[in-house]
């Protein structure tokens, strides 16, 4: 019985060490917001461009696939 119970005290324990772990990890860490007021201004530039050339990837990406999607449509088809 005693090897039952302290397997049950560890597992509390274990999760104990978890929870408190998260807890602590959200308490410290800065907010992307907060992490991106911190940069210094030639690093926010290049944040700003690095964004804007997601932006940019993703229309593309997205203009990629609405058209191959009209091209596999059938030729009489009409779209609505």
């Amino acid at each position: 019985m005693s090897l039952s119970r302290e397997m049950m005290r560890a597992a509390f324990g274990g999760v104990v060490i978890c929870v408190a772990g998260y807890g602590i990890m959200k308490a410290t860490r800065p907010t992307d917001k907060d992490f991106y007021d911190s940069l210094s201004p030639a690093l926010k530039k290049r944040v700003d461009a690095q964004r804007s050339q997601d932006d940019r990837h993703k229309a593309y990406a997205e203009q990629l696939r609405r058209a191959q999607e009209e091209e596999e449509s059938p030729l009489g088809a009409k779209k609505s």
